[in-house]
C-alpha cells in the first residue's frame, strides 16, 4: 500500500492562541486590552492573536506582530514562537530566517515544542543557521515529539520508515505513527494502516488496517478512500 511520505517534512506549526481558541466576549476583550496596555505579557500575546484573527478589531497582522513582540521581549515563550513564525513566513515583515531562528531558539529553550519543531525544519533545510545540520534537526524533532508535538511525531515516523537522517527502523516508525494516530493525526493513521496492511514493522492485520483507513478518511486523507475500496 502506497504511503504518504512527504506531507510534513517541510511543515511548520501554525500560531494558535495559548489560553483559548475561542472568540472572547466584548467585555473579556476590553479587559484583555487593558491588561495588555499595562504590560501583562500573556495579555499582550492574546491581544496580538485578536488582531491576527480580526476579533473586535480589523484584521491587522502588523499590529498582531507588534503585540507579539512586546510579549516576546518579556520572555513569553508562545509569543516568541509566533514572532519567529512571522519572520519565517514574512508576515507583515520582511522574511528573515536568521531572526526567525533567534526567536524559535528562545522559545525552544523554554520547552515550547512548536518552536522546537520549526527550529528543526530550519536546521534540516539550512534556513538561518548557516547550512543544513540534519543531526541537530533530528535531535530537535525527537525532543518536540517527546513533548507531544504531532507534526514532529509524524516526521520521526517518516524518517525512521524511509531512513531519512536516521537508520531505517520500521518498528520505531510504527511506534511514532501509533502515537500520532492516537492523537487523531490523519497522515499518521493512514501510514500506520499501510503498515498493518503490508506487515511493515507489525504483523499483517487487514481488519486493523481498515479501521485506521476509516479514521484517516474522516480526518481528510484522500488516499484513505482508495485504500478502503481496495481492501473491501
Amino acid at each position: 500500500m502506497k504511503k504518504i511520505i512527504l506531507l510534513l517534512l517541510l511543515a511548520v506549526a501554525l500560531p494558535t492562541m495559548l489560553l483559548a481558541q475561542i472568540k472572547p466576549t466584548e467585555a473579556q476583550f476590553a479587559a484583555l486590552k487593558y491588561k495588555a496596555q499595562q504590560g501583562d505579557p500573556e495579555a499582550q500575546y492574546n491581544l496580538g492573536y485578536c488582531y491576527e484573527k480580526g476579533w473586535f478589531v480589523g484584521q491587522h497582522y502588523a499590529e498582531a506582530l507588534e503585540w507579539y513582540m512586546k510579549s516576546a521581549k518579556q520572555g513569553y515563550a508562545v509569543a516568541q514562537w509566533n514572532v519567529g513564525y512571522y519572520y519565517a513566513e514574512g508576515i507583515s515583515v520582511e522574511q528573515n530566517y536568521i531572526e526567525a531562528v533567534k526567536w524559535y531558539k528562545l522559545a525552544a529553550d523554554q520547552g515550547d515544542h512548536r518552536a522546537m519543531h520549526n527550529l528543526a525544519v530550519c536546521y534540516e533545510w539550512g534556513r538561518g543557521v548557516g547550512g543544513p545540520n540534519v543531526e541537530k534537526a533530528v535531535e530537535l524533532y525527537k525532543k518536540a515529539a517527546a513533548l507531544g508535538d504531532i507534526q514532529a511525531i509524524y516526521n520521526m515516523g517518516v524518517c525512521y520508515e524511509t531512513g531519512t537522517n536516521v537508520p531505517q527502523d520500521y518498528y520505531k516508525a510504527v511506534e511514532y505513527y501509533e502515537k500520532g494516530a492516537k492523537l487523531g493525526h490523519g497522515a499518521s493513521q493512514y501510514n500506520l494502516a499501510c503498515c498493518y496492511y503490508d506487515g511493515t514493522g507489525v504483523a499483517k492485520d487487514k481488519k486493523k488496517a481498515k479501521e485506521l483507513f476509516k479514521l484517516a478518511k474522516k480526518n481528510g486523507i484522500e488516499e484513505a478512500k482508495a485504500a478502503l475500496k481496495k481492501i473491501k
